[in-house]
């Protein structure tokens, strides 16, 4: 059984029925594209008060890379360290000035936190 949102990154399903697999796939979360940024997000980056962001796939990290620049926010995140999923994930986060930009030793949540476990405070 691969449990799944609507949009994934690659083909589990594919490679592991390549690999001669039974897969079931099942939908469980849609993940709907947001078209301004929530202000409380907003408010966290014009005051520099967002300490860390915490990115999961790649398309999330594009979006919060062109929702930031559109509304001037850009700038505003030199002083917010982004945690990246992947290397992948990473790459999308690199127009934004970020303070920095560190990636989970594996893709997985728990190297994530890890990875935000690791920020001095």
């Amino acid at each position: 059984m691969h449990l799944a949102g609507t949009v994934t990154a690659g083909d589990l399903s594919g490679l592991l029925t390549a690999a001669g697999f039974t897969v079931d796939r099942a939908v469980v979360y849609r993940a709907e594209v947001v078209h301004e940024m929530p202000a409380i997000v907003a408010e966290a980056l014009d005051s520099r008060t967002l300490d860390a962001a915490l990115f999961f796939s790649p398309r999330t990290a594009a979006r919060f890379v062109e929702l930031a620049e559109h509304e001037g926010l850009g700038a505003a995140c030199a002083d917010t360290v982004a945690l990246a999923l992947s290397q992948a994930v990473a790459e999308k986060l690199a127009p934004i000035g970020f303070s920095e930009v560190r990636v989970a030793d594996v893709p997985d949540q728990v190297s994530l936190l890890r990875a935000l476990d690791a920020i001095p405070q």
